[in-house]
Parts: structure tokens; C-alpha cells; sequence
């Protein structure tokens, strides 16, 4: 067979066009975007055609469609004119978007010869050539693609010479008849549970599950016939049982009846006599509150104490001189040269300097940042709290420990308290609160909150200093009026447990002098915080003033950053002396004008630093008129020793205050008298109480007499005693009623179990039955499985057939497409595997080789099986595309000197790009048997 035309009626880019091809050998040449690809497509396509007929399309198929159906029209037709090697010309139509019009006509005769090479519903013209479209594919019609896919796998030749010697010719019967036994042992022996296989292996197990059922009811039964007896024994049992319960339960009920009286009649008597005691306190309180009054009132006299009005003023004084004082910024060193040297330096003018010329912003910034952060530490450490030491004391360090609420408890414990119990439990509340956030401002000092700290720390502060008023007023004779009582005796020991004296004034005044330790402490605590903030903030300043002299080049661990900025300032002077003095002398004018002004500005310093030393001497006359400091240090040490002073006076004044606003609450809400006069009416109260109590504990000792006679124990232990009764009484009915049932129902069930028994025999012979029909399938797949065997080995028989044709091709060509590189080749019989060797005869395997010689030994086993798989008496046509891609040029020429050669016998249609086989056709096709075609690129719409 061979193509005398293909037309391209609307195909891929191409539309209306025609490819006349020559008998031999025909070169269709052109560069990128002509069409090469398509026409080579479209030949095959107007041989072969297309599948049409039920089912999905494959893979390859959708993809042939979407590379090469027409980019602007639904239609998409080939056609094309072949002569057979019998003679016959015909005349291929296809109509490609599967609208109909596929045909195959005879030219000479007119005649529709399409039956004879139908194939899967439309004409296939490999089949005149004992192919089809699938095989003629896979042998005659080589793109580069398939070239490439050679490669894509470790065995790539093998599978691709095992799909066309399977695709075609008589040698596909053993692999079609594996495929149909493959089928049939999927249909009938497959994991589909629907296989008979399957089914029969369900039966077996079915017939199995109803055989051990049989077995099992019959042992159930026999086990139900015991368990009928076991039941009626056990319900006779509880019917006595619950007889006996309910005896129990009546007793306990008269019991319980008695328990109650005695119980209401001793609560009774319970709540005459704790509101006796509590009256009895009541008497108590009032005493001591009016015991209070008289004591306060006269050490008052009625007169308010006075303040410390006096010394506000030079307070106010003393806070502002030290607050000019402190503002003073600290004297600065001028550095570099005077106004006078500069003005004989303006008399030379140097040549430009290199480096900063002036100090810059960032650096400067960051100097005075630095000063002002040094001055704040400065100021600050002047107001360091000072803590006394004290925690040497045994006693105080005690104190600390157990806290000073629970001192102050203990010291009221041991004394009659001066207040209401309202009010002494809500100093103790109040106490205990003030401890617990005082606690929780210590906490957020130490973690950095000092504001909030402060806040919480200021009202215990204050709560410390009252309970200290409080304390300092106390009556001295209050430590001889201790209770006897058992609450007395307990603080007494907690005392020596904790190290504590058990006096009650030591305890308060430790109790006073721990919260004012705290209260110091606390201060101590802000000040620390402070102190490390502003540290903190002084030395980021210093490295951040000494990163910013090292990008400048002053690196000197060894000097401070005062120093690196002394050096840094003193070069930046120079600097800007010469660069202004090499400018133009009027810039060094102004340097003299500037450092005149830093002069100026140093001794406006000093003159700030004596009117802030004024200050501070006055402050110091005026509150000490006959000192005789002079220096700075002197008077700043004589006005830190009034402050301390004056804080012991604010102290004493604060605890007049306190006793002065306790006087005045105690006689809120009466007078001193009106006290007095309810204090009569409140013990003749107190004693009508006591003898109603005593009523009432008689009659709680009858009736606990009563219930004794009856029985022991609490109300609520009878009561549960008796719940626990009757609730027995009701469960031992209700199981000798369920027993009773389930005896009933289990002699019902028995009966009805012993009418629907299955058989065991019937279930026996199911169970033959199935695993006859299993034994039978067994032998159907030992038969699949042997037959399958021969069919194998048939296949191998075909491979046997194949590999020698194969080989004997390899040797005849491939010599002279690989320049003598490999000279021999051999095809393995059972796995096609292809291996070449060379002059130095050192076997290898194709796959191993050189992309393109892996091609061309490819390209010369498609050679092979077109001629070996084709029908006798027909040639078979090569269709190539680009299968020289990957060869050198003495290697390009060769395989087209093989191809012209192999024209000679059959038609070969070749497509390149490379213009080394455009120069070769046209040096070497005549024109006559062999043709040359030149595309030319198709134009972009």
C-alpha cells in the first residue's frame, strides 16, 4: 500500500488542504508552527479514522480529539487516495465528528469496498494490511512523542515492542484468550459477592451459622428448665423476707416519733440559752464602750487636739528649694578649642577634613537624653525611704510571720473587746481584707505594675496607722481584765506557738509596728521600682549613645561613654574647623559666635546652680534658724534631717487624730449619760432570759428520758434508719412479686420453646449440600488455572517467533545509523528485552543507552514488526515525525540514508524541522520516485 494524496478538508489549523506524497521516500519539511504535526496526524486519521460505537472514549482518543479537531469549525474531515499492492485504487472519507460520511470507494469500479476493512464502526485501511488502527499506531505510524515515551520507563522498549507484536496478526490470540479467561475467572471465582464463588462460600458459612443454632437452642432449653425450679425457690424466699421487713419498719416508726419531740424540746432550750449568752455580751459591750467614753473624754476634755498648721508652710518651702535643686542640669565641660584659639585658627585655613564635621542629630540626642536620665537616677536616690532595723527582733520578726491581723486577733482574744461585736468582726474583716491587698499590691510592684500597686498599698497604709490610733489609746489596765474562758486559753497557745507573748498591749503594738514595717517596706518597694526603672532607662541611653559612637568608629571597651562622646565631639569640632576654614572664613566667624554662645550658656549654668544653692540656704533658715551649714552637701543634709523629723511628728498628730474620731464615733447615736441609763435597763433584760432557759432545759431532759425507753439515736439516724426500712419492705415486695413473674413467664417460655425447637439433622444436611457446591468452583479454578498455564506459554511461543526477526534487523542497520559504535544486537525471547554491544563486544541494554540511540534502535524495531506483522503480499507504509531530533549529523544522515534506502521497498513519509535533512533532501531526492515538501508557517488569526 501506499499514499498517493491526503486532503485536509478541516483539520487541526488546516482547512481545504492537500499533501501529494511520492512512491518512495517523501521529506515534508518546515520550521516551527507549520503544521508538520498535524499533517502526520491527519494521514493517520484519513487511513484509519476513528472509533465509533458504543461506550466512553479512551484517554488517547480524547486527547487525539482536543490536539487536533479544527480551532474554528464543528466540521472535522480527512480524506485521502491509496493504491494497494493488488492494483486497486481507493478513495478514504472520514468524517471525523462522528456526523456519518465515513467511507471507503473503489475508483475504478465506483464501488463501496468500506465492508472490508470496517472496524469498530467505521473504515480502517490498515486492515487491507493485516492491521488495525491500534497496531498500525504502534508500528508504522512513529511520532516524536512515541520516540520519547521510549524512555519513560526503565523498560520502555520492551512494553512498547510487547504492544505491537500484541496488538495485530494472528500472534493476538493467546493474549486475547488470557484477557477472556481472565474475564471468566473474574465472573465466576471474583471477590464480587454476587460470583458464584462468592455465593457458594456464603451458603457454606449460612448452613454452618444454622447448624450451630440448632445445636445451641437445645442446650438453651435445658438450661431454661433449670432456671424455671431456680426462680419459684427464690420468690418463696422473698415473700418472707418482705414479712420480715415490715416488722422492722414499725418499730422504728414509734422511734423516730419520740427522737423528734426530744430533738424540738432541746432546741428550744438551745435558743433560750444562746440568746441569754448573747445578751450576756451585749451587757458586756455596752460596758466597755461607755468604760471607753469616760477614758477618751477625759483625756480630751472635750477638745479637739490640734494640727500641725504651723509647720505647713515651711514644708512648702523645704519641697521647693529641694525641687530647684534637682532640676539644675549638672554642669558641662566645654570640649575642644576656645573662642580664642579659634580665632587664631582662622588665620590658617587647612585643607578639608574627612568624617562628620558636625555632631550628628542622633548622637546629640541621644547625649542629652542620656544627662537628663542621669540627673533623674541623681535626684531619686536623694529620696530613698529609710527602713529601720529591725527585723533583729525576735518578737517584730514573729509578728511578720503570723501577719497583723492575726495578731491583733489573738491580743482581743485575750482581752474584753472595747467595741460592739458588729464592729470589732468588721475590724477583723476589715483586717484581713487590708492584708490580702496589701498582698496583691506587693505583687504588682515586683512584677512592674507600680501604678496600681500604689494604689491598693494607700489604703492599707491608712488602715495600719488607725488600728495604731486605736492601740496607743488603749487602757492600760485592759491586759489585766483577761477572760478565763476557753477561747483565752487557745490564744494563749497559739501565742507560744507562733513566739508570741500573750500580753495583750505587746500584741498590738507588735501588731502596729509589723504593718507600719509593711507599710515601709511597701514604699521601699515603689522606690526600688522606680529607682530601676530610671537605672534602667540611664544605661539604654548610655548603649544606645554607645552603638550610635561605634557606627562612627569610636570602639574603645575600655573607655567610658562620656569619654567615646568627648573624642567623638572634640574630632566633629575639628572637623568643622577645617571644613568651614577650607570653605570660606566667614563659616569659622560663626564656629567663634557658637562657642562664644557655649561659654555664655556654661556660666548661665553656674548662675542657676547658686540661685538653687539660695534656695536650699533659705529653706534651711527657715526651719532651723541657728544652723550653721554653708556647703551644699551641709545644707542638703540639714534639710534631709527635718523631713525625717517631721515624719515623727505627722505620726504622733495622726494618732491624736484617730483617738479624737473614735471619741466622737462612740457617742454617734447617744450620749454618755443615755449610755449609762441603758446599760440598767439591759442587765434586768439579761436576767429574765437566764431564768426562762433554765425552764426549758428541764423539759428537754422528759422527753430525752421518753425516747431512751425506746431506743437510742438522732432523729436523722432513725429517720434513715426507717427510710432504709421501708424502702426494704418495698423491694422485698417488689422482688417476691417479680420472682413470682419470672417463675410465671419462665414456665410459659419453656413451653413455647419446647413446640418451635429446629432440627439439628436438617441443618446437617445443608451443610453437606454447600460444601459440595464449594468443592466443585474449587475444581473450576484449578482448571482456569492450568489452562491459563498453556496459554502463556503459547504467548512465549509468539516472543520465541518475534525475537529473532528482531534481532536480525538490529544487526543489518544498526552498524550503519550508529557509525559503527554498535554492531550487534539481541532480543530476549521471553521478556523482548533489547541489548547492543559494541566492537569491544560488552553487552547492553537499550534502555541504558543515549536518548537518541535508545530512538533509533526504537525506530529500527518499528521497522521490524511493520514488515513481520503486515499481511504477505502487502507492503506497509512508514509514517515519521521528528525522529531525528535527538541524533548528531553524521548519525541524522545515516538514518536518512536508511530511510531512503528502505524506500526503495515501501512508501516512507518523513517530517523535520532540522535543516540538516532539508539539506540532505535536496542534495539527495531526484524528483522522480522520492519528493520533497516545504511548508510554510500557518498565519496566526
Amino acid at each position: 500500500m501506499r499514499i498517493e494524496s491526503v486532503t485536509a478538508h478541516a483539520f487541526g489549523p488546516l482547512t481545504d488542504r492537500t499533501l501529494a506524497l511520492a512512491p518512495g521516500l517523501t521529506v515534508v519539511a518546515g520550521v516551527n508552527e507549520s503544521a508538520k504535526s498535524s499533517w502526520h496526524a491527519a494521514i493517520y486519521a484519513s487511513l484509519c479514522g476513528r472509533r465509533r460505537g458504543r461506550g466512553a472514549s479512551s484517554s488517547p482518543e480524547r486527547r487525539f480529539a482536543e490536539q487536533h479537531k479544527p480551532w474554528h469549525d464543528e466540521d472535522w474531515r480527512v480524506s485521502s487516495v491509496v493504491v494497494l499492492d493488488d492494483g486497486r485504487r481507493i478513495q478514504l472519507c472520514h468524517d471525523l465528528a462522528g456526523k456519518g460520511g465515513c467511507k471507503a470507494v473503489d475508483l475504478g469500479t465506483a464501488k463501496d469496498v468500506s465492508a472490508e476493512v470496517m472496524f469498530e464502526g467505521s473504515p480502517d485501511a490498515s486492515r487491507w494490511l493485516g492491521l488495525d488502527r491500534k497496531s498500525f499506531a504502534a508500528t508504522a505510524c512513529v511520532n516524536q512523542a512515541e520516540l520519547l515515551g521510549v524512555l519513560g520507563a526503565a523498560d520502555g522498549l520492551r512494553e512498547h515492542l510487547e504492544r505491537a507484536a500484541a496488538t495485530a496478526g494472528a500472534d493476538a490470540t493467546a493474549t486475547a484468550a488470557l484477557a477472556s479467561l481472565a474475564a471468566f475467572h473474574r465472573d465466576q471465582l471474583g471477590d464480587d459477592p454476587a460470583t458464584p464463588l462468592r455465593v457458594a462460600e456464603a451458603r457454606l458459612r449460612k448452613a454452618g451459622e444454622d447448624l450451630a443454632d440448632a445445636v445451641g437452642a437445645h442446650e438453651r432449653y435445658l438450661d431454661l428448665v433449670v432456671e424455671t425450679e431456680e426462680r419459684r425457690v427464690e420468690a418463696d424466699a422473698a415473700a418472707e423476707a418482705a414479712e420480715r421487713a415490715e416488722a422492722e419498719a414499725t418499730a422504728l416508726d414509734e422511734l423516730l416519733t419520740a427522737t423528734r419531740a426530744h430533738t424540738a424540746a432541746a432546741r428550744k432550750a438551745l435558743r433560750a440559752k444562746e440568746k441569754a449568752d448573747d445578751h450576756a455580751a451585749e451587757v458586756a459591750r455596752a460596758e466597755q464602750r461607755l468604760a471607753r467614753i469616760r477614758e477618751l473624754d477625759e483625756r480630751f476634755g472635750g477638745v479637739a487636739p490640734a494640727g500641725l498648721a504651723a509647720q505647713e508652710e515651711a514644708t512648702r518651702v523645704v519641697h521647693a528649694a529641694l525641687a530647684a535643686w534637682r532640676a539644675v542640669p549638672k554642669p558641662r565641660a566645654l570640649t575642644g578649642s576656645t573662642a580664642a584659639e579659634l580665632r587664631q585658627e582662622l588665620a590658617a585655613v587647612p585643607d578639608p577634613p574627612t568624617g562628620d564635621t558636625d555632631v550628628e542629630p542622633r548622637v546629640r540626642e541621644l547625649a542629652l537624653a542620656r544627662e537628663r536620665a542621669l540627673g533623674v537616677v541623681a535626684a531619686h536616690e536623694g529620696r530613698r525611704p529609710v527602713i529601720g532595723d529591725e527585723i533583729g527582733d525576735a518578737r517584730l520578726t514573729a509578728a511578720l510571720a503570723a501577719g497583723p491581723a492575726t495578731v491583733r486577733d489573738l491580743a482581743a482574744a485575750l482581752v474584753i473587746p472595747p467595741s460592739p461585736p458588729s464592729k470589732a468582726k468588721a475590724r477583723t474583716a476589715l483586717g484581713l481584707a487590708a492584708g490580702a491587698v496589701g498582698v496583691a499590691g506587693l505583687a504588682l510592684l515586683v512584677t512592674g505594675r507600680w501604678l496600681p500597686g500604689v494604689a491598693l498599698l494607700t489604703p492599707v497604709l491608712f488602715l495600719g496607722i488607725l488600728r495604731l490610733v486605736e492601740s496607743a489609746t488603749a487602757d492600760d489596765s485592759g491586759q489585766h481584765n483577761r477572760r478565763g474562758g476557753p477561747a483565752a486559753v487557745e490564744a494563749a497557745d497559739r501565742c507560744a506557738a507562733l513566739g508570741l507573748p500573750a500580753e495583750p498591749l505587746v500584741l498590738q503594738e507588735l501588731a502596729d509596728r509589723a504593718e507600719r514595717h509593711i507599710g515601709l517596706r511597701a514604699s521601699r518597694t515603689i522606690w526600688d521600682q522606680h529607682q530601676r526603672q530610671y537605672t534602667e532607662k540611664a544605661t539604654r541611653q548610655g548603649e544606645e549613645l554607645r552603638t550610635a559612637l561605634a557606627a562612627k568608629g569610636y570602639v574603645d571597651p575600655d573607655l567610658s561613654v562620656g569619654d567615646l562622646l568627648g573624642l567623638y565631639e572634640r574630632a566633629c569640632a575639628i572637623g568643622a574647623r577645617q571644613a568651614v576654614m577650607a570653605a570660606q572664613k566667614d563659616v569659622l566667624t560663626r564656629a567663634i559666635a557658637e562657642r562664644d554662645q557655649a561659654e555664655e550658656a556654661a556660666v548661665e549654668v553656674e548662675l542657676l546652680r547658686a540661685k538653687a544653692l539660695e534656695l536650699v540656704r533659705v529653706a534651711v533658715l527657715k526651719v532651723d534658724p541657728d544652723s550653721s551649714a554653708t556647703t551644699a552637701p551641709q545644707l542638703l543634709a540639714a534639710l534631709d534631717q527635718w523631713q525625717r523629723g517631721w515624719e515623727d511628728q505627722l505620726r504622733a498628730v495622726a494618732a491624736e487624730r484617730d483617738a479624737w474620731v473614735e471619741l466622737t464615733t462612740l457617742l454617734t447615736d447617744s450620749t454618755q449619760d443615755e449610755l449609762a441609763a441603758g446599760l440598767v435597763v439591759t442587765r434586768a433584760e439579761h436576767a429574765a432570759l437566764a431564768a426562762e432557759s433554765d425552764r426549758d432545759e428541764l423539759a428537754a431532759a422528759a422527753t430525752e428520758a421518753k425516747r431512751d425507753a425506746l431506743g437510742s439515736g438522732e432523729a436523722e439516724e432513725v429517720e434513715a434508719r426507717l427510710a432504709e426500712a421501708r424502702t426494704t419492705v418495698t423491694a422485698a415486695r417488689a422482688e417476691a412479686k417479680r420472682l413470682a413473674t419470672a417463675a410465671d413467664e419462665l414456665g410459659g417460655a419453656l413451653a413455647e420453646r419446647g413446640r418451635g425447637l429446629p432440627g439439628v439433622p436438617e441443618a446437617e444436611e445443608a451443610l453437606a449440600a454447600a460444601q459440595a457446591d464449594l468443592a466443585d468452583l474449587a475444581s473450576l479454578a484449578t482448571t482456569l488455572t492450568v489452562t491459563r498455564k498453556h496459554l502463556v506459554a503459547a504467548r512465549e511461543n509468539v516472543h520465541r517467533d518475534l525475537a529473532p526477526i528482531l534481532a536480525g534487523t538490529l544487526r543489518t542497520h544498526l552498524p550503519e545509523i550508529t557509525d559503527g559504535r554498535y554492531t550487534d544486537a539481541a532480543v530476549d525471547p521471553k521478556s523482548l528485552k533489547v541489548t547492543v554491544r559494541g566492537p569491544s563486544g560488552v553487552w547492553r541494554p537499550a534502555t541504558n543507552l543515549s536518548l537518541g540511540t535508545a530512538e533509533q534502535v526504537y525506530l529500527l524495531l518499528r521497522f521490524a514488526l511493520a514488515e513481520h506483522l503486515t499481511t504477505p503480499g502487502e507492503t506497509c507504509p512508514l509514517l515519521l515525525d521528528d525522529i531525528t531530533v535527538q541524533a548528531d549529523d553524521t548519525r541524522t544522515t545515516a538514518i536518512l540514508d536508511l530511510l531512503h534506502t528502505l524506500s526503495a521497498r515501501r512508501q516512507v513519509v518523513l517530517f523535520a524541522q532540522e535543516s540538516a535533512v532539508l539539506a540532505w533532501a535536496r542534495a539527495t531526492l531526484d524528483g522522480g520516485r522520492d519528493a520533497l515538501r516545504e511548508l510554510t508557517p500557518i498565519p496566526v488569526e
